[in-house]
């Protein structure tokens, strides 16, 4: 039977039903020294349960559309031409948001939010001033599932890179510190170790470097630049860094021989430096 043909005598009140029919194969007696003794007939009970509930009901015919997200549903590119301009968060309004998502769900149920707003913005032209509050509540129609109030405190649409980026950096970290994986559905090609030696190096380069501005450039070249575009494994990771981030210091941040399918493990391993730097 399709849904939408669905009437009331293809459908089975449970609550009632099954209560009538145990009783009516339930026998009662009174025992000397052992009160009232309760006995079911299981046979009867079972034949009735398939004649009641079985035979002769149609099956439903019931197909839930599903949406599975997924992370190329919106373009950071995009975003950053059609909500322009896009604006950095400032280290303590992203500490406060941060603390106030201080469980991995209400992180992930927050992260999400902001993605599918996100796969909308990636699509036309938006005026960055709009209140974040606004948007989600108005336009998504998400305004109380939205969890996180100093996010809707702080953020315009010309913030909503920057909070993706916060969020998404504190998610992985937090998977990576309880050993899991914070980068699903990479090649293995880009998951490959760190040799000890080059560990070794990373270490050695990394002081008086600001670990969160690293983090944060090597999340999002992981997320957009490798997983989309698939680069050659091979290649130094450096001059891949530089040459999407033309900012980045080509001599003072990472090892030169650190490849690109290392990518992984070397922003892991900066992430466990940044909570355990060495003395």
């Amino acid at each position: 039977v399709p849904v939408n043909h669905i009437q009331y005598c293809h459908l089975l009140d449970y609550e009632h039903q099954i209560i009538s029919i145990i009783l009516s194969h339930c026998h009662y007696s009174l025992r000397h020294g052992e009160g009232q003794v309760v006995t079911y007939d299981l046979p009867a009970l079972e034949k009735h349960f398939v004649d009641q509930f079985v035979h002769g009901k149609p099956l439903i015919q019931l197909h839930i559309q599903q949406i599975t997200y997924r992370k190329d549903a919106f373009s950071i590119a995009n975003i950053r031409k059609r909500v322009a301009p896009q604006i950095k968060l400032g280290a303590r309004e992203k500490a406060e948001i941060i603390k106030e998502l201080h469980t991995i769900k209400s992180l992930r149920d927050c992260l999400d939010i902001v993605e599918i707003m996100m796969g909308f913005l990636s699509s036309g032209q938006t005026d960055p001033e709009i209140e974040l509050r606004t948007y989600v509540s108005k336009s998504l129609k998400m305004g109380k599932k939205f969890s996180c109030k100093k996010a809707l405190d702080y953020c315009k649409l010309g913030h909503v890179l920057s909070l993706w980026e916060t969020l998404s950096v504190e998610m992985a970290k937090r998977l990576t510190y309880i050993q899991q994986e914070p980068f699903v559905g990479l090649n293995d090609e880009y998951l490959n170790p760190l040799l000890n030696y080059q560990l070794q190096q990373l270490k050695n380069v990394l002081h008086g470097v600001d670990i969160g501005s690293l983090l944060d450039v090597l999340y999002e070249f992981i997320e957009t630049f490798i997983r989309h575009e698939c680069p050659e494994s091979n290649l130094k990771l450096i001059d891949e860094l530089v040459e999407h981030y033309p900012a980045i210091s080509k001599d003072t941040i990472l090892p030169k021989s650190i490849t690109v399918g290392q990518a992984v493990d070397t922003w892991k391993q900066i992430a466990y430096y940044e909570i355990e730097p060495p003395r």
